[in-house]
């Protein structure tokens, strides 16, 4: 089954919604394999693996938001998230 990029995007969305964390970084994965210029799928990806607890991969994932879209606010308020919970008040 193929999905649209719009329906991937707001699936990954509801997954996240709904705790579902693996099945929203596996929705975006996909979406940024085919799509690395997509700064959205790049945000939720980061706000999926910060989730469960996967920080490296979450920063990697919001600093190619940040860099896809230089105003992307949420991807800058992601990493500054992932500072706090690691006592890294500095980034």
């Amino acid at each position: 089954m193929s999905l649209t990029v719009t329906a991937a995007i707001h699936q990954a969305q509801e997954s996240l919604d709904r705790g579902d964390y693996p099945r929203a970084a596996t929705l975006c994965d996909r979406l940024v394999t085919q799509f690395p210029g997509y700064a959205r799928a790049w945000m939720l990806l980061g706000e999926a693996f910060r989730e469960q607890g996967q920080n490296a991969d979450a920063q990697r994932a919001y600093q190619a938001a940040a860099t896809r879209h230089l105003r992307a606010p949420l991807a800058y308020q992601g990493l500054g998230l992932l500072a706090e919970e690691q006592g890294n008040a500095d980034g």
